[in-house]
């Protein structure tokens, strides 16, 4: 149904981001920790492995996959926004030409 899905789909997709998946990972362990300050290990309150996939598992996946697909985008900005040099330049650009009066 939908009211299930709809979580879901921005659960993965703010999973892109590398700030919600790493807040939301740490968000899971103490959740998950925070059962024996309170309660003590019992049928209700096991301990898992924080690196189970719907604890950290998934996150960490995710902050890994992120490395190469962020750093691409970076270098496509960069290749995009960068100044061009003039057209028939022979020489290397100097980016600060023409601020020689900038500070009077």
């Amino acid at each position: 149904s939908v009211p299930t899905i709809v979580p879901e789909i921005l659960d993965y997709t703010f999973s892109l981001f590398p700030n919600y998946a790493l807040a939301k990972g740490m968000m899971d362990v103490n959740t998950k920790a925070s059962c024996f300050q309170f309660g003590g290990p019992g049928p209700l309150c096991e301990l898992p492995s924080p690196f189970q996939w719907d604890i950290l598992g998934q996150k960490l996946a995710f902050l890994g996959a992120g490395i190469p697909l962020w750093l691409a985008v970076v270098l496509l900005l960069e290749h995009v926004l960068a100044p061009k040099p003039p057209a028939g330049a022979t020489k290397p650009y100097d980016m600060d030409k023409g601020m020689e009066y900038e500070d009077k």
